[in-house]
Protein backbone atom coordinates (compact mmCIF):
# COMPACT_ATOMS: atom_id res chain seq x y z
CA UNK A 1 0.00 0.00 0.00
CA UNK A 2 1.34 3.41 -0.99
CA UNK A 3 0.26 7.49 -0.98
CA UNK A 4 1.76 8.34 -4.44
CA UNK A 5 1.86 11.97 -5.96
CA UNK A 6 3.83 13.69 -8.80
CA UNK A 7 6.27 11.32 -10.62
CA UNK A 8 3.24 8.65 -11.26
CA UNK A 9 5.30 5.51 -13.60
CA UNK A 10 3.04 4.72 -16.70
CA UNK A 11 2.29 1.29 -15.56
CA UNK A 12 -0.02 2.84 -12.88
CA UNK A 13 -1.51 4.58 -14.65
CA UNK A 14 -2.59 2.21 -17.05
CA UNK A 15 -3.87 -0.04 -14.37
CA UNK A 16 -5.75 2.83 -12.54
CA UNK A 17 -7.75 3.52 -16.02
CA UNK A 18 -8.03 -0.72 -16.33
CA UNK A 19 -9.85 -0.95 -13.45
CA UNK A 20 -11.72 2.39 -13.78
CA UNK A 21 -13.11 0.65 -16.98
CA UNK A 22 -14.20 -2.72 -15.21
CA UNK A 23 -15.91 -0.53 -12.80
CA UNK A 24 -17.44 2.47 -14.62
CA UNK A 25 -18.31 0.66 -17.48
CA UNK A 26 -21.33 -0.72 -16.54
CA UNK A 27 -22.50 2.61 -14.30
CA UNK A 28 -21.55 5.28 -17.33
CA UNK A 29 -23.69 2.74 -19.99
CA UNK A 30 -26.47 3.04 -17.50
CA UNK A 31 -26.52 6.61 -18.41
CA UNK A 32 -25.58 6.09 -22.73
CA UNK A 33 -22.25 6.89 -21.60
CA UNK A 34 -19.30 5.21 -23.29
CA UNK A 35 -16.33 4.72 -21.01
CA UNK A 36 -13.47 6.10 -23.04
CA UNK A 37 -10.02 4.54 -21.38
CA UNK A 38 -7.94 7.73 -23.48
CA UNK A 39 -9.71 10.01 -22.08
CA UNK A 40 -9.39 8.92 -18.47
CA UNK A 41 -6.01 8.47 -19.04
CA UNK A 42 -5.39 12.40 -20.24
CA UNK A 43 -8.17 13.17 -17.25
CA UNK A 44 -5.73 11.52 -14.86
CA UNK A 45 -2.79 13.13 -16.27
CA UNK A 46 -4.39 16.60 -16.34
CA UNK A 47 -5.48 15.74 -12.11
CA UNK A 48 -1.65 15.16 -11.67
CA UNK A 49 -0.35 17.93 -12.64
CA UNK A 50 -2.58 19.81 -10.62
CA UNK A 51 -1.44 17.87 -7.31
CA UNK A 52 -3.70 14.81 -7.20
CA UNK A 53 -2.79 12.41 -4.42
CA UNK A 54 -3.64 8.36 -4.73
CA UNK A 55 -3.89 5.72 -2.19
CA UNK A 56 -2.60 2.43 -3.99
CA UNK A 57 -3.61 -0.97 -2.37
CA UNK A 58 -1.38 -3.34 -4.93
CA UNK A 59 -2.10 -7.50 -4.16
CA UNK A 60 1.19 -9.13 -5.91
CA UNK A 61 0.75 -6.91 -9.30
CA UNK A 62 -2.51 -6.44 -9.21
CA UNK A 63 -4.41 -3.22 -8.54
CA UNK A 64 -6.77 -4.29 -6.05
CA UNK A 65 -7.79 -0.73 -5.43
CA UNK A 66 -7.24 2.83 -5.03
CA UNK A 67 -8.68 6.71 -4.09
CA UNK A 68 -7.72 9.59 -5.32
CA UNK A 69 -8.16 12.99 -4.03
CA UNK A 70 -7.39 16.45 -4.77
CA UNK A 71 -6.29 19.50 -2.10
CA UNK A 72 -8.03 21.98 -3.40
CA UNK A 73 -6.82 24.51 -0.89
CA UNK A 74 -4.74 23.90 2.45
CA UNK A 75 -8.47 23.17 4.32
CA UNK A 76 -10.05 21.57 1.40
CA UNK A 77 -10.03 18.52 -0.28
CA UNK A 78 -11.88 16.50 -3.49
CA UNK A 79 -12.29 12.71 -3.68
CA UNK A 80 -11.71 12.23 -7.07
CA UNK A 81 -12.35 8.81 -7.46
CA UNK A 82 -12.31 5.22 -4.87
CA UNK A 83 -12.33 1.77 -6.81
CA UNK A 84 -11.61 -1.30 -5.62
CA UNK A 85 -11.03 -4.59 -8.41
CA UNK A 86 -14.72 -6.51 -8.33
CA UNK A 87 -12.03 -10.13 -7.13
CA UNK A 88 -11.38 -8.19 -3.77
CA UNK A 89 -14.95 -6.44 -2.94
CA UNK A 90 -15.48 -8.87 0.03
CA UNK A 91 -11.93 -8.89 0.74
CA UNK A 92 -10.06 -5.92 3.70
CA UNK A 93 -9.39 -3.48 1.35
CA UNK A 94 -11.81 -1.22 1.90
CA UNK A 95 -10.00 -0.99 5.19
CA UNK A 96 -6.82 -0.77 4.00
CA UNK A 97 -7.39 2.23 1.90
CA UNK A 98 -9.46 3.85 4.75
CA UNK A 99 -6.30 2.87 7.36
CA UNK A 100 -4.16 4.86 4.78
CA UNK A 101 -7.12 7.99 4.29
CA UNK A 102 -6.95 8.50 8.03
CA UNK A 103 -3.11 8.29 8.10
CA UNK A 104 -3.24 11.26 5.46
CA UNK A 105 -6.30 13.22 7.34
CA UNK A 106 -4.52 13.09 10.63
CA UNK A 107 -1.67 14.71 8.42
CA UNK A 108 -3.05 17.10 7.22
CA UNK A 109 -6.24 18.01 8.98
CA UNK A 110 -8.18 19.30 6.10
CA UNK A 111 -11.58 20.97 7.34
CA UNK A 112 -14.03 20.11 4.51
CA UNK A 113 -13.86 17.11 2.16
CA UNK A 114 -15.96 16.78 -0.68
CA UNK A 115 -17.34 13.96 -2.71
CA UNK A 116 -19.63 12.74 -5.52
CA UNK A 117 -21.19 9.76 -7.27
CA UNK A 118 -23.40 8.92 -9.52
CA UNK A 119 -26.82 8.33 -8.67
CA UNK A 120 -27.08 4.67 -10.28
CA UNK A 121 -23.90 3.68 -8.59
CA UNK A 122 -25.82 2.23 -5.77
CA UNK A 123 -22.37 1.20 -3.60
CA UNK A 124 -20.55 4.41 -3.96
CA UNK A 125 -24.16 6.13 -2.64
CA UNK A 126 -24.16 3.21 0.37
CA UNK A 127 -20.81 4.09 0.85
CA UNK A 128 -21.24 8.18 0.86
CA UNK A 129 -23.65 7.80 3.75
CA UNK A 130 -21.91 4.88 5.88
CA UNK A 131 -19.18 7.38 5.98
CA UNK A 132 -21.70 10.04 7.16
CA UNK A 133 -21.29 12.45 4.21
CA UNK A 134 -24.13 14.68 3.92
CA UNK A 135 -25.51 15.47 0.23
CA UNK A 136 -25.13 19.08 -0.85
CA UNK A 137 -26.61 19.14 -4.35
CA UNK A 138 -28.15 16.71 -6.72
CA UNK A 139 -27.91 17.27 -10.71
CA UNK A 140 -26.79 15.68 -13.90
CA UNK A 141 -27.23 12.26 -13.12
CA UNK A 142 -24.79 12.55 -9.85
CA UNK A 143 -25.05 13.55 -5.82
CA UNK A 144 -22.06 16.04 -4.50
CA UNK A 145 -21.35 15.45 -0.81
CA UNK A 146 -19.62 16.97 1.37
CA UNK A 147 -18.46 16.37 5.31
CA UNK A 148 -16.15 18.22 7.44
CA UNK A 149 -12.51 16.70 8.26
CA UNK A 150 -13.30 16.19 11.95
CA UNK A 151 -16.88 14.08 11.37
CA UNK A 152 -14.60 12.00 8.82
CA UNK A 153 -11.55 11.83 11.19
CA UNK A 154 -14.17 10.66 13.98
CA UNK A 155 -15.59 8.10 11.55
CA UNK A 156 -11.75 6.83 10.88
CA UNK A 157 -10.83 7.04 14.71
CA UNK A 158 -13.73 4.86 16.04
CA UNK A 159 -12.47 2.29 13.45
CA UNK A 160 -8.62 2.36 13.73
CA UNK A 161 -8.16 3.37 17.73
CA UNK A 162 -9.99 0.24 18.79
CA UNK A 163 -7.41 -1.79 17.60
CA UNK A 164 -9.56 -3.30 15.31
Amino acid sequence: MDCESGGFYLMNLEKIVELDRINMSPILKELGIEFDPERRKKDLEREIEKGARFVLVWRGDILAAYLEYMPVSDDCWNVMSIQIHPAYKRSSILRDIFRQAYREILSNRPKKVFSSAHKNNKSSVLLHRRLGFGVISDENERYRYEISGDELLGFFSRIFERGN
